[in-house]
């Protein structure tokens, strides 16, 4: 083999998603292409329409930590508690915002979650609950870690992917995820690093392939359309085509 099919070979292999919609919420207020986004606004940038934001009607306080969307309504956790319609909400419950207001989703406690950690990570698997936690717990009798992914099917929980089948390191946590049909998920990170040979820094999005255990490159922050120093991404949710291949998987923002 040439030196040259070498290189090629074992240089990672392209982001595979083609992203219509990308949902961005931050840790911090930054000015964005659609102005300026609070940290309780998500920024919404869908193919063939002009970037919008839109506001989850939290305190000015509260931060978004995980996001999620399903069909026309968003799926979000607070880093904070607040309270809703007289209810409390704690950053171990998913909320769902609609056209006609928001309304408790899900609770921590039917997850069986302790009542000191926050979900940090959201995403939507078909009618699964897919989610991550912001510290190492223990869900009845097992385990988990700050980077592990868990599923929610129906009333149970259980661990889809562990940090260390991963290939993540030690104190790395998960932040931002989605999943695609097929088993492709999208993840950031609390840190700098590397997996599977990719280099990442906190707000990037990697991609990994579930089939092939193989990470790219999604996109980096700076593909976000925002202007802060610093900011990190903080929640994240996309829907898009897993069946063809691209070059940044933000082709049809970047024409």
């Amino acid at each position: 083999m040439s030196a040259a099919l070498a290189c090629a070979a074992s240089a990672p292999a392209m982001a595979v998603i083609w992203q219509d919609v990308g949902l961005h919420a931050f840790d911090t207020a930054v000015r964005s292409d659609a102005g300026v986004l609070g940290r309780g606004q998500v920024l919404v940038r869908r193919f063939g329409t002009a970037p919008g934001i839109v506001d989850l009607g939290v305190p000015a306080t509260v931060r978004i930590a995980g996001l999620a969307s399903v069909g026309d309504d968003l799926l979000f956790t607070p880093d904070t508690a607040f309270v809703l319609d007289g209810t409390v909400v704690t950053p171990r419950d998913v909320v769902r915002r609609g056209a006609g207001g928001s309304s408790m989703f899900l609770r921590g406690s039917d997850l069986g979650l302790p009542a000191n950690v926050k979900i940090d990570a959201l995403a939507l698997a078909g009618t699964d609950v897919l989610f991550s936690l912001d510290v190492a717990a223990r869900i009845g009798a097992t385990a988990v870690g700050p980077a592990d992914i868990l599923r929610r099917s129906g009333t149970s929980v259980s661990v889809l992917h562990t940090s260390h089948s991963l290939g993540l390191s030690p104190g790395t946590n998960l932040t931002t995820l989605e999943w695609f049909a097929g088993g492709t998920l999208l993840m950031g990170f609390d840190i700098a690093g590397s997996v599977g040979g990719v280099a990442f820094k906190p707000g990037d999005i990697l991609e990994y392939t579930a089939t092939s255990g193989h990470w790219s490159m999604a996109h980096g922050q700076s593909r976000f359309g925002v202007t802060c120093d610093p900011c990190v991404l903080a929640a994240f949710a996309a829907s898009g085509n897993a069946d063809v291949v691209f070059r940044s998987s933000m082709e049809r923002y970047e024409d």
